[in-house]
């Protein structure tokens, strides 16, 4: 009987935590500032991630879905767009709040670069997102909006 008490409490532990971070606002699909593509962030782990499920322009001038041209890595060159993983690594700021998170990256198809990244929930449909090189101060910020699912286009 003891041995099924700790077993449930410490399922109930792993269960709360997952759904504290299920719960959590910037978790869900967001258009990003441009318009050309629709971004679920969701968990992994302990950290919050996000890839691209929609796109405003899935084909290319020849009619194939987009892919990674400009990656640094060539054999990353030739993998879709579409389902491409362009967060990562995000760990809440430690206010508890959990509108804002730190220490990830976003990757940048259009440059090939990945940049390190903050995000912050400024309301419950406009999530903030910092990309930088270095320090905050030396980077560039876009605004997204919530979406109520992917967009289609992937």
């Amino acid at each position: 009987m003891r041995m099924r008490t700790m077993a449930a409490l410490a399922l109930g532990a792993g269960a709360a935590a997952g759904a504290a971070l299920a719960d959590d606002g910037a978790f869900g699909f967001w258009r990003v500032e441009s318009g050309a593509a629709v971004v679920e962030i969701a968990p992994c782990g302990e950290a919050a991630c996000g890839r691209i499920v929609g796109l405003r322009d899935p084909l290319g001038a020849n009619g194939a879905p987009l892919r990674d041209r400009r990656n640094p890595d060539a054999a990353l060159r030739d993998r879709p767009i579409c389902g491409m993983a362009l967060l990562g690594g995000f760990t809440r700021d430690g206010n508890g709040s959990g509108d804002a998170w730190e220490g990830g990256t976003i990757y940048s198809a259009e440059d090939g670069e990945t940049y390190s990244a903050t995000m912050r929930l400024d309301a419950p449909d406009a999530l903030r997102l910092r990309g930088y090189v270095g320090a905050p101060l030396f980077g560039a910020t876009q605004r997204w909006r919530r979406e109520a699912g992917p967009g289609g286009g992937c």
